[in-house]
Protein backbone atom coordinates (compact mmCIF):
# COMPACT_ATOMS: atom_id res chain seq x y z
CA UNK A 1 0.00 0.00 0.00
CA UNK A 2 2.79 2.32 1.00
CA UNK A 3 4.48 1.69 -2.34
CA UNK A 4 1.30 2.16 -3.99
CA UNK A 5 0.92 5.88 -2.61
CA UNK A 6 4.43 6.78 -3.24
CA UNK A 7 3.92 5.94 -7.09
CA UNK A 8 1.21 8.42 -7.17
CA UNK A 9 3.05 10.79 -5.15
CA UNK A 10 5.47 10.66 -8.09
CA UNK A 11 2.65 10.83 -10.78
CA UNK A 12 2.03 14.29 -9.07
CA UNK A 13 5.36 15.21 -9.33
CA UNK A 14 5.80 15.01 -12.63
CA UNK A 15 2.53 15.47 -14.38
CA UNK A 16 2.65 19.07 -15.55
CA UNK A 17 5.69 18.15 -17.40
CA UNK A 18 3.73 14.83 -19.30
CA UNK A 19 0.32 16.04 -18.84
CA UNK A 20 -0.41 14.94 -22.41
CA UNK A 21 1.08 11.70 -21.50
CA UNK A 22 -1.08 10.94 -18.67
CA UNK A 23 -4.13 12.45 -19.95
CA UNK A 24 -4.34 9.37 -22.12
CA UNK A 25 -4.23 7.03 -19.16
CA UNK A 26 -6.74 9.30 -17.08
CA UNK A 27 -9.84 6.97 -16.07
CA UNK A 28 -7.10 4.47 -15.00
CA UNK A 29 -5.50 7.01 -12.92
CA UNK A 30 -8.92 8.20 -11.69
CA UNK A 31 -10.32 4.68 -10.78
CA UNK A 32 -7.18 4.02 -9.04
CA UNK A 33 -6.95 7.03 -6.94
CA UNK A 34 -10.60 6.04 -5.36
CA UNK A 35 -9.67 2.46 -5.28
CA UNK A 36 -6.84 3.76 -2.96
CA UNK A 37 -9.07 5.78 -0.86
CA UNK A 38 -10.99 3.53 -0.35
CA UNK A 39 -8.59 0.32 0.87
CA UNK A 40 -6.51 2.67 2.62
CA UNK A 41 -5.91 1.64 6.31
CA UNK A 42 -8.10 3.44 8.66
CA UNK A 43 -5.84 3.34 11.13
CA UNK A 44 -2.74 4.59 9.02
CA UNK A 45 -3.17 8.32 9.43
CA UNK A 46 0.04 9.30 7.31
CA UNK A 47 -0.71 7.41 4.54
CA UNK A 48 -4.34 9.08 3.97
CA UNK A 49 -2.67 12.28 4.19
CA UNK A 50 0.28 11.62 1.67
CA UNK A 51 -2.63 10.15 -0.99
CA UNK A 52 -4.51 13.74 -0.15
CA UNK A 53 -1.33 15.52 -0.52
CA UNK A 54 -0.98 13.74 -3.81
CA UNK A 55 -4.75 14.11 -4.67
CA UNK A 56 -4.66 17.72 -4.36
CA UNK A 57 -1.44 18.11 -7.17
CA UNK A 58 -3.32 16.62 -9.23
CA UNK A 59 -6.62 18.21 -8.59
CA UNK A 60 -5.07 21.14 -9.31
CA UNK A 61 -4.59 20.22 -13.01
CA UNK A 62 -6.76 19.79 -15.78
CA UNK A 63 -7.48 16.68 -15.55
CA UNK A 64 -10.08 17.91 -12.55
CA UNK A 65 -12.27 17.07 -15.13
CA UNK A 66 -12.28 13.27 -15.20
CA UNK A 67 -13.46 12.89 -11.82
CA UNK A 68 -17.07 14.76 -12.85
CA UNK A 69 -18.32 11.29 -13.24
CA UNK A 70 -17.50 9.94 -10.27
CA UNK A 71 -18.41 12.76 -7.73
CA UNK A 72 -20.75 10.76 -5.54
CA UNK A 73 -18.01 9.15 -4.09
CA UNK A 74 -16.08 11.66 -3.02
CA UNK A 75 -18.63 13.10 -1.28
CA UNK A 76 -18.95 9.87 1.09
CA UNK A 77 -16.66 10.79 4.16
CA UNK A 78 -16.10 7.28 4.63
CA UNK A 79 -14.33 6.93 1.52
CA UNK A 80 -12.49 10.59 1.67
CA UNK A 81 -11.64 10.15 5.05
CA UNK A 82 -12.09 6.25 6.03
CA UNK A 83 -13.43 5.35 9.61
CA UNK A 84 -10.28 6.34 11.85
CA UNK A 85 -10.69 8.47 14.39
CA UNK A 86 -7.08 9.98 14.23
CA UNK A 87 -7.62 10.63 10.74
CA UNK A 88 -10.90 12.51 11.32
CA UNK A 89 -9.04 14.40 14.23
CA UNK A 90 -6.42 15.51 11.87
CA UNK A 91 -7.27 15.20 8.15
CA UNK A 92 -10.45 16.99 8.12
CA UNK A 93 -9.24 20.36 7.19
CA UNK A 94 -6.89 18.86 4.25
CA UNK A 95 -9.62 16.80 2.98
CA UNK A 96 -12.48 19.41 3.13
CA UNK A 97 -9.83 22.01 1.43
CA UNK A 98 -9.31 20.10 -1.36
CA UNK A 99 -12.77 18.56 -2.30
CA UNK A 100 -13.80 22.19 -1.96
CA UNK A 101 -11.78 23.69 -4.42
CA UNK A 102 -12.50 20.75 -6.86
CA UNK A 103 -16.29 21.38 -6.21
CA UNK A 104 -15.07 25.16 -7.00
CA UNK A 105 -13.69 24.09 -10.15
CA UNK A 106 -15.80 21.78 -12.08
CA UNK A 107 -18.77 23.26 -10.33
CA UNK A 108 -20.70 24.31 -14.45
CA UNK A 109 -20.23 20.32 -15.04
CA UNK A 110 -21.93 19.16 -12.04
CA UNK A 111 -25.54 17.68 -11.96
CA UNK A 112 -27.92 19.08 -9.57
CA UNK A 113 -27.73 15.89 -7.37
CA UNK A 114 -23.92 16.49 -7.06
CA UNK A 115 -24.79 20.04 -5.92
CA UNK A 116 -27.41 18.89 -3.89
CA UNK A 117 -24.43 17.17 -1.84
CA UNK A 118 -22.26 19.31 -2.11
CA UNK A 119 -24.58 21.93 0.08
CA UNK A 120 -25.23 19.21 2.28
CA UNK A 121 -21.61 18.89 3.12
CA UNK A 122 -20.63 22.38 2.66
CA UNK A 123 -23.50 23.29 5.11
CA UNK A 124 -22.76 20.32 7.97
CA UNK A 125 -19.02 21.84 7.68
CA UNK A 126 -20.42 25.34 8.58
CA UNK A 127 -21.98 24.68 11.59
CA UNK A 128 -19.01 22.19 12.61
CA UNK A 129 -17.52 24.03 15.98
CA UNK A 130 -14.75 21.22 15.76
CA UNK A 131 -12.70 22.55 12.32
CA UNK A 132 -11.09 25.92 12.22
CA UNK A 133 -13.17 29.25 11.64
CA UNK A 134 -11.20 29.28 8.25
CA UNK A 135 -12.71 25.73 7.17
CA UNK A 136 -16.16 27.02 8.05
CA UNK A 137 -15.49 30.17 6.03
CA UNK A 138 -14.33 28.19 2.86
CA UNK A 139 -18.28 26.41 3.22
CA UNK A 140 -20.09 29.45 3.40
CA UNK A 141 -17.37 30.92 0.28
CA UNK A 142 -18.22 27.86 -1.71
CA UNK A 143 -21.81 27.32 -0.89
CA UNK A 144 -21.98 31.22 -1.98
CA UNK A 145 -20.40 30.42 -5.56
CA UNK A 146 -22.79 27.01 -5.49
CA UNK A 147 -26.03 29.48 -6.43
CA UNK A 148 -25.92 30.29 -9.81
CA UNK A 149 -25.56 26.98 -10.54
CA UNK A 150 -27.86 26.11 -9.02
CA UNK A 151 -30.35 28.70 -10.55
CA UNK A 152 -29.16 27.50 -14.10
CA UNK A 153 -28.91 23.69 -13.32
CA UNK A 154 -32.75 23.52 -11.91
CA UNK A 155 -34.02 25.47 -15.04
CA UNK A 156 -32.09 22.38 -17.13
CA UNK A 157 -32.82 19.58 -15.50
CA UNK A 158 -36.68 20.88 -13.81
CA UNK A 159 -35.63 20.10 -10.51
CA UNK A 160 -36.65 22.19 -7.05
CA UNK A 161 -33.46 24.33 -6.41
CA UNK A 162 -35.85 27.24 -4.96
CA UNK A 163 -36.18 24.89 -2.32
CA UNK A 164 -32.38 24.54 -1.91
CA UNK A 165 -31.53 27.88 -1.68
CA UNK A 166 -34.15 28.18 0.80
CA UNK A 167 -32.54 25.73 2.66
CA UNK A 168 -28.99 27.94 2.19
CA UNK A 169 -30.59 30.49 3.97
CA UNK A 170 -31.33 29.08 6.66
CA UNK A 171 -27.86 27.56 6.70
CA UNK A 172 -26.70 31.06 7.08
CA UNK A 173 -29.27 32.32 9.53
CA UNK A 174 -27.86 30.08 11.74
CA UNK A 175 -24.72 30.35 11.49
CA UNK A 176 -25.26 34.27 12.26
CA UNK A 177 -27.10 33.28 15.80
CA UNK A 178 -23.74 30.86 16.19
CA UNK A 179 -21.56 34.03 16.16
CA UNK A 180 -23.75 35.54 18.46
CA UNK A 181 -24.56 33.24 20.84
CA UNK A 182 -21.11 32.04 20.84
CA UNK A 183 -17.88 33.62 19.75
CA UNK A 184 -19.36 36.90 19.73
CA UNK A 185 -18.97 36.58 23.73
CA UNK A 186 -16.13 35.10 23.90
CA UNK A 187 -14.46 37.43 21.81
CA UNK A 188 -15.75 40.11 24.15
CA UNK A 189 -14.65 38.70 27.18
CA UNK A 190 -11.09 38.79 25.35
CA UNK A 191 -10.83 42.15 24.53
CA UNK A 192 -12.46 43.97 27.57
CA UNK A 193 -10.52 46.40 29.04
CA UNK A 194 -8.67 46.33 32.36
CA UNK A 195 -10.92 48.07 35.38
CA UNK A 196 -9.24 50.90 36.46
CA UNK A 197 -8.30 51.32 39.89
CA UNK A 198 -10.15 53.28 42.71
CA UNK A 199 -8.69 54.42 45.82
CA UNK A 200 -10.36 54.13 48.54
CA UNK A 201 -12.17 56.96 50.30
CA UNK A 202 -10.87 58.22 53.56
CA UNK A 203 -14.29 58.98 55.01
CA UNK A 204 -15.93 55.57 54.43
CA UNK A 205 -12.85 53.68 55.95
CA UNK A 206 -13.94 51.44 58.74
CA UNK A 207 -11.47 50.96 61.18
CA UNK A 208 -11.64 46.73 62.24
CA UNK A 209 -9.44 44.90 64.85
CA UNK A 210 -6.45 43.21 63.55
CA UNK A 211 -7.05 39.72 65.14
CA UNK A 212 -10.52 38.34 63.29
CA UNK A 213 -12.41 37.25 65.96
CA UNK A 214 -11.50 39.37 69.05
CA UNK A 215 -13.67 42.24 70.07
CA UNK A 216 -12.43 46.11 70.15
CA UNK A 217 -10.27 46.31 73.80
CA UNK A 218 -12.38 49.04 76.37
CA UNK A 219 -10.22 50.86 78.93
CA UNK A 220 -9.30 49.36 81.45
CA UNK A 221 -10.77 50.17 84.73
CA UNK A 222 -8.86 50.27 87.96
CA UNK A 223 -9.60 47.88 90.55
CA UNK A 224 -11.94 48.40 93.40
CA UNK A 225 -9.95 48.98 96.90
CA UNK A 226 -11.15 49.64 100.18
CA UNK A 227 -9.29 53.39 100.15
CA UNK A 228 -9.84 53.81 96.80
CA UNK A 229 -13.74 52.68 95.32
CA UNK A 230 -14.24 52.22 91.96
CA UNK A 231 -14.86 55.15 89.74
CA UNK A 232 -17.70 54.96 87.37
CA UNK A 233 -16.76 54.95 83.85
CA UNK A 234 -17.52 58.39 81.80
CA UNK A 235 -21.12 57.99 80.22
CA UNK A 236 -20.28 58.44 76.38
CA UNK A 237 -21.20 61.11 74.36
CA UNK A 238 -24.97 61.04 73.25
CA UNK A 239 -24.03 62.13 69.64
CA UNK A 240 -21.33 59.47 68.76
CA UNK A 241 -22.73 55.81 68.80
CA UNK A 242 -20.13 53.35 68.79
CA UNK A 243 -20.39 49.44 67.74
CA UNK A 244 -18.11 46.82 68.11
CA UNK A 245 -17.45 44.41 64.39
CA UNK A 246 -17.61 41.02 65.32
CA UNK A 247 -15.77 39.56 62.35
CA UNK A 248 -15.91 35.78 62.44
CA UNK A 249 -12.92 33.64 60.36
CA UNK A 250 -14.54 31.70 57.49
CA UNK A 251 -15.05 27.90 58.65
CA UNK A 252 -12.15 25.91 56.75
CA UNK A 253 -13.19 23.42 54.73
CA UNK A 254 -13.04 19.68 55.45
CA UNK A 255 -10.10 17.56 54.03
CA UNK A 256 -12.46 15.31 51.65
CA UNK A 257 -14.11 18.48 50.48
CA UNK A 258 -10.04 20.12 49.65
CA UNK A 259 -9.55 16.37 48.12
CA UNK A 260 -12.59 16.51 45.83
CA UNK A 261 -11.75 20.19 44.63
CA UNK A 262 -8.45 18.67 43.94
CA UNK A 263 -9.96 15.31 41.75
CA UNK A 264 -12.56 17.35 39.98
CA UNK A 265 -9.61 19.68 38.64
CA UNK A 266 -7.33 16.97 37.92
CA UNK A 267 -10.47 15.90 35.52
CA UNK A 268 -10.76 19.24 34.08
CA UNK A 269 -7.60 19.32 32.59
CA UNK A 270 -7.35 15.82 31.26
CA UNK A 271 -8.35 15.37 27.72
CA UNK A 272 -11.28 13.24 27.25
CA UNK A 273 -10.57 11.08 24.83
CA UNK A 274 -13.37 10.48 21.45
CA UNK A 275 -14.64 14.25 21.90
CA UNK A 276 -13.47 16.46 19.41
CA UNK A 277 -11.63 19.70 21.23
CA UNK A 278 -12.95 22.88 21.07
CA UNK A 279 -12.10 25.83 19.14
CA UNK A 280 -13.14 28.51 21.22
CA UNK A 281 -9.77 28.72 22.22
CA UNK A 282 -8.67 29.72 18.81
CA UNK A 283 -11.70 32.27 17.89
CA UNK A 284 -10.04 35.98 16.60
CA UNK A 285 -11.12 38.91 15.88
CA UNK A 286 -10.49 38.73 12.02
CA UNK A 287 -11.39 35.21 11.41
CA UNK A 288 -14.47 36.27 13.02
CA UNK A 289 -14.95 39.36 10.80
CA UNK A 290 -13.55 37.51 7.35
CA UNK A 291 -17.06 34.96 8.39
CA UNK A 292 -19.71 37.57 9.15
CA UNK A 293 -18.64 38.93 5.76
CA UNK A 294 -18.87 35.86 4.02
CA UNK A 295 -22.23 35.24 5.19
CA UNK A 296 -23.45 39.09 4.28
CA UNK A 297 -22.09 38.43 0.94
CA UNK A 298 -23.73 34.67 0.97
CA UNK A 299 -27.16 36.14 2.04
CA UNK A 300 -27.12 38.75 -0.70
CA UNK A 301 -26.63 36.45 -3.35
CA UNK A 302 -29.11 33.87 -1.86
CA UNK A 303 -31.59 36.46 -2.17
CA UNK A 304 -31.04 36.89 -5.20
CA UNK A 305 -30.91 34.44 -6.57
CA UNK A 306 -34.53 33.24 -4.57
CA UNK A 307 -35.87 36.08 -6.50
CA UNK A 308 -34.51 34.94 -10.15
CA UNK A 309 -35.24 30.83 -9.71
CA UNK A 310 -38.37 29.20 -11.29
CA UNK A 311 -40.13 27.47 -8.37
CA UNK A 312 -41.37 24.12 -8.56
CA UNK A 313 -44.50 24.67 -10.77
CA UNK A 314 -42.15 26.87 -13.00
CA UNK A 315 -44.08 30.15 -12.35
CA UNK A 316 -41.42 32.83 -12.41
CA UNK A 317 -43.26 35.73 -12.04
CA UNK A 318 -44.18 35.22 -8.47
CA UNK A 319 -41.10 36.78 -6.83
CA UNK A 320 -42.88 37.65 -3.39
CA UNK A 321 -41.35 35.76 -0.87
CA UNK A 322 -44.08 32.74 1.05
CA UNK A 323 -44.38 33.31 4.74
CA UNK A 324 -41.87 30.54 5.43
CA UNK A 325 -39.00 32.47 3.79
CA UNK A 326 -40.34 35.77 5.14
CA UNK A 327 -39.83 34.19 8.51
CA UNK A 328 -36.29 33.33 7.42
CA UNK A 329 -35.32 36.99 6.84
CA UNK A 330 -36.75 38.27 9.98
CA UNK A 331 -34.59 35.83 12.18
CA UNK A 332 -32.05 36.88 9.47
CA UNK A 333 -32.54 40.35 10.60
CA UNK A 334 -32.07 39.69 14.41
CA UNK A 335 -29.15 37.86 14.55
CA UNK A 336 -26.91 39.47 11.53
CA UNK A 337 -26.96 42.79 13.58
CA UNK A 338 -26.27 41.40 16.75
CA UNK A 339 -23.41 39.33 14.88
CA UNK A 340 -22.01 42.91 13.30
CA UNK A 341 -20.93 43.86 16.96
CA UNK A 342 -17.80 42.11 15.95
CA UNK A 343 -16.92 45.14 14.38
CA UNK A 344 -16.92 47.50 17.49
CA UNK A 345 -14.60 45.28 18.97
CA UNK A 346 -11.26 47.26 19.65
CA UNK A 347 -8.29 45.17 18.92
CA UNK A 348 -5.59 47.53 19.70
CA UNK A 349 -3.35 47.00 22.89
Amino acid sequence: MGAQIKTLSFLAYIIRIYQTEVGHHSTLMVKGMLSLLTICPHEVAHLRKELLIAARHILATDLRSKFVPLMEKLFDENILLGKGWTTFETLRPLAYSTLADLVHHVRQLLPLADLSRAVQLSSKNVHDESLPTSIQTMSCKLLLNLVDCIRQRSEQEGGNGKELLVKMMEVFVLKFKTVSKLQLPILISKHLPPPAPTPPSSSTAILAPLTPGVPSLAPLQSPATPGNPQTPATPATPDIKTETVDIKPAPSPAPAALGQDKESLELEKKVKFGFPTSQAGNYSVSDCRALVKTLVCGVKTITWGLANTKAADGNTQSKQFQPKETLIYIRLVKWAMEALDVYTLNTCP
